[in-house]
C-alpha cells in the first residue's frame, strides 16, 4: 500500500503548524506586555498614594 502525499499538502500542513507557533507567541507576548503595563499602573498608583499621603500629613500638620 503506497500512501500518495502530495507536496502541497505537506507545504500546507507546514505553514499551518507554522501559523499556529506564530499565533501562539503573538498571544503570549501580548499577555506579557499587559501583565508589564498593569505592574507598572499598579507601582505608580502606590507612588502617588504615597506622595498624595505626605502631601495629606504636611497639610494637617499646617493646619
Amino acid at each position: 500500500m503506497i500512501l500518495d502525499i502530495s507536496i502541497a499538502t505537506i507545504i500546507a500542513t507546514i505553514l499551518n503548524i507554522a501559523l499556529l507557533i506564530a499565533v501562539i507567541l503573538l498571544i503570549y507576548k501580548f499577555i506579557r506586555i499587559i501583565r508589564n503595563f498593569i505592574n507598572k499602573h499598579n507601582e505608580l498608583d502606590k507612588k502617588v498614594d504615597a506622595i498624595l499621603n505626605k502631601l495629606d500629613s504636611k497639610n494637617n500638620n499646617s493646619i
